[in-house]
C-alpha cells in the first residue's frame, strides 16, 4: 500500500507543480498583454492617422487643381463628359451583371453536382 500512495503522491505534487506553472504563465500573460494590446492599437491609429492625412493633403492638391477661373461652358462640358463615361461604364455593368450572375449560378450547380459525385 506503502508504494501506491508514495507513487500517487509524486503524481500529486507534479500535477500541483505544474499548475502553479500554468498560474505564473497566466498571470503574466494578464500583465504583458493588454500592454502589447495597447502598443499595437496605438500603432495602428498613429499609421491610419498619417495614412488620413495622406489623403487629405491628396485630396487638397486635387482641389487646388480645379481652376475656378475656367469659364462656365468650359467646366460644365468637363462635367457633361465626365457624366457620359459614368453612364458608359454604367451601361456595361448593367449588361454584366446579369451575364456574371448567370456563371456563379451555373458554378454553384456544378459545384453541387461534383460533390454529389464525390459521394457516390
Amino acid at each position: 500500500m506503502e508504494p501506491f500512495d508514495e507513487a500517487l503522491d509524486k503524481v500529486i505534487w507534479s500535477l500541483a507543480d505544474q499548475r502553479l506553472k500554468l498560474d505564473q504563465q497566466i498571470a503574466i500573460k494578464r500583465r504583458t498583454k493588454p500592454l502589447e494590446l495597447q502598443n499595437l492599437l496605438e500603432r495602428d491609429f498613429e499609421r491610419q492617422i498619417s495614412l488620413d492625412e495622406d489623403v487629405a493633403l491628396g485630396l487638397e492638391e486635387q482641389v487646388q487643381e480645379i481652376d475656378l477661373d475656367d469659364p462656365l461652358p468650359d467646366r460644365y462640358h468637363k462635367v457633361r463628359q465626365t457624366l457620359a463615361k459614368i453612364a458608359t461604364v454604367t451601361r456595361e455593368l448593367d449588361q454584366s451583371i446579369p451575364v456574371q450572375l448567370e456563371r456563379c449560378e451555373r458554378l454553384n450547380i456544378v459545384s453541387y453536382e461534383v460533390e454529389n459525385l464525390r459521394s457516390h
